[in-house]
């Protein structure tokens, strides 16, 4: 699997930079996996957080997803 180590066992998370998150999706999409369900907001956490977030995913990491299937 490769998602990260989490506090809660059983459920995935995909963290870190946009190299190693794109890295990650790299290796799920070979394993056939027909789509993922993405939360950019967990917790606590502030607006301007996942504002960020969403918005490194969509500049960053979308696109080279993409264009690799």
């Amino acid at each position: 699997m490769v998602a990260k180590a989490n506090n809660q066992p059983g459920l995935p998370v995909l963290c870190g930079s946009p190299e190693t998150v794109l890295e990650d999706f790299t290796s799920l999409a070979k394993t056939g996996v027909g789509g993922v369900i993405i939360r950019f907001r967990s917790g606590p956490m502030p607006a301007a957080f996942s504002s960020r977030a969403l918005k490194l995913f969509m500049q960053e990491i979308a696109p080279q997803v993409r264009a690799a299937s």
